[in-house]
């Protein structure tokens, strides 16, 4: 066979793999929340576009005579948050290439053949156009009648191409990073290479910003243009890229298949023994602890938390970025910097243990115990926001009493709905291995659910408060909430026992899924 009869026959598997799964019918429901995910995002685009268009029109037609400034050049200044804004959907949409690879490498099939249509697939997939919404606005309002028809179909591939370059640059990043959670940060750094002409700023507050839109109204007019160098510089970037990942993702996959991993003598063994007097709750606290400390998988998920809530709290404390007063000031964020430790906690909750969940069911309550065991390590990781936004005191920007309703509140009523993931999670992840499932199957149908859980607590608890404080004083609207969460913490017992009476309902059900789900 060729190398494109190959590549024909690999795409070819594909689609049968898709038809003949059994999860087949569970992943058209997901797909199709997908597809509305991306039309919804579209529309919301285009209106972004139309807006920035308009911008960019005023903006160049009121600029001084001295200022080199186009509506290219506008474009690509705002291209980097766009960019930074499709990494950040393609996280928890796209594969891991390994997942595509793997079942290949024992076969007699040429394996760059099979990394090649990986990549291809990759920059082929409908994300990568759904940016057409974004493009094609600003070049009917900004770019057509300004350059020309020719100049306008030249800006239109030259936005595809950043998005399928930036596809590129997920994969890349995304295989080192299961290995090392620090390669997430190449991303920022990419991102923030465009930015750097700002840094002038701090010698002139207007000449870094003249110096940032000069550079990219230079390089948007030369791409726009038809400029032959500039082109062949980004074609060269683009195939250089393709190249390198052809090179790595190769590598890769015959380092994750040929591997042997070494069993390492412990040095010393925790034994939490503080936890002791906790009796059954208190060990299963001790094996989470434990996971988080020896298993590659749940240590990653575990520091991502951590670097999420320190990321978003310290912005809090040291930042007027959200100095806006309404809904979407300081106390929504602050909200916010709970809400997301839960979220990211209850989202996963029975994932890890559906590795060993048939030990779990054989003891009476046992996942009961579990369940209080996982609220207990929540309540105690959401400490972290609480101290680390304790600057927003002392700065005046909220009150003490406000911080801690909203640590009562997020840990009661919305932990209490967010728990409720226990019922519908019914996949497992690896504890070691860097290669997930998350996507097919079981958890593919969970992903739905959990997406418009995980939306409406991002969002409800900021209405809750906004709505509060437009019916009653904001010192009222903060006790009420305080002591609305200390009644659902106390009465943990209760709701948790209903949680864990609606998951032994359906305990075979999800039994299975974890079962077909394991590595």
């Amino acid at each position: 066979m060729t190398y494109f009869q190959i590549i024909r026959e690999l795409q070819h598997h594909l689609r049968l793999a898709e038809e003949r799964s059994m999860f087949a019918e569970k992943k058209m429901a997901s797909k199709i929340f997908v597809v509305i995910g991306i039309l919804f995002s579209a529309v919301y685009f285009a209106f972004l576009s139309t807006g920035l268009g308009m911008m960019a029109n005023t903006f160049v037609n009121d600029a001084y005579d001295d200022m080199v400034i186009s509506t290219a050049g506008m474009f690509l200044a705002f291209l980097p948050m766009f960019l930074l804004i499709d990494y950040g959907i393609r996280l928890s949409m796209s594969s891991t290439p390994m997942q595509f690879i793997r079942p290949y490498t024992t076969l007699p099939v040429p394996r760059y053949s099979v990394v090649d249509c990986f990549l291809i697939n990759t920059m082929t997939q409908v994300l990568n156009f759904m940016w057409l919404s974004l493009s094609v606005p600003f070049c009917m309002l900004a770019i057509m009648f300004r350059y020309g028809v020719w100049e306008s179909v030249l800006f239109l591939l030259m936005v595809q191409l950043m998005f399928i370059l930036n596809s590129l640059l997920y994969v890349l990043v995304r295989v080192y990073a299961t290995r090392n959670v620090l390669f997430w940060i190449v991303p920022l750094l990419v991102y923030a290479v465009p930015l750097l002409p700002l840094l002038k700023c701090f010698d002139s507050a207007s000449a870094g910003l003249e110096l940032f839109i000069y550079i990219n109204t230079i390089v948007g007019d030369w791409l726009v243009n038809g400029n032959i160098l500039a082109w062949v510089v980004f074609l060269g970037i683009i195939v250089g890229m393709f190249y390198l990942n052809r090179r790595i993702q190769y590598n890769a996959s015959y380092k994750d298949t040929a591997e042997v991993s070494d069993t390492k003598e412990l040095k010393s063994v925790s034994s939490f023994t503080m936890f002791d007097r906790f009796g059954m709750i208190g060990q299963y606290i001790k094996i989470d602890l434990k996971s988080i400390m020896r298993n590659k998988a749940v240590k990653k998920q575990f520091y991502m938390i951590i670097a999420v809530t320190i990321t978003f709290s310290l912005i809090n404390s040291f930042s007027d970025v959200y100095a806006d007063t309404g809904m979407f000031g300081y106390g929504f964020w602050t909200n916010y910097s709970y809400v997301l430790v839960v979220l990211m906690m209850a989202m996963g909750v029975m994932t890890q243990e559906g590795n060993y969940i048939e030990c779990l069911m054989v003891r009476k309550e046992s996942i009961y115990d579990l369940l209080r065991a996982k609220y207990f390590m929540m309540l105690m990781v959401m400490l972290l926001p609480l101290l680390l936004m304790l600057p927003m005191v002392i700065n005046g920007k909220i009150t003490l009493l406000f911080l801690i309703s909203m640590y009562f509140f997020t840990a009661g009523p919305i932990a209490f709905g967010m728990m409720h993931m226990v019922y519908f999670n019914n996949y497992t992840i690896p504890l070691n291995a860097t290669v997930t499932k998350s996507g097919s199957g079981a958890g593919g149908e969970v992903k739905v659910i959990s997406s418009v859980i995980a939306l409406l607590s991002l969002l409800v608890p900021g209405f809750i408060i906004s709505g509060l404080e437009m019916i009653m004083s904001s010192l009222a609207a903060n006790i009420l909430l305080l002591v609305l969460g200390i009644v659902f913490v106390a009465t943990n017992q209760l709701w948790i026992k209903n949680i864990y009476s609606l998951f032994m309902k359906r305990r075979y059900k999800n039994m299975d899924g974890f079962r077909e789900t394991r590595m």
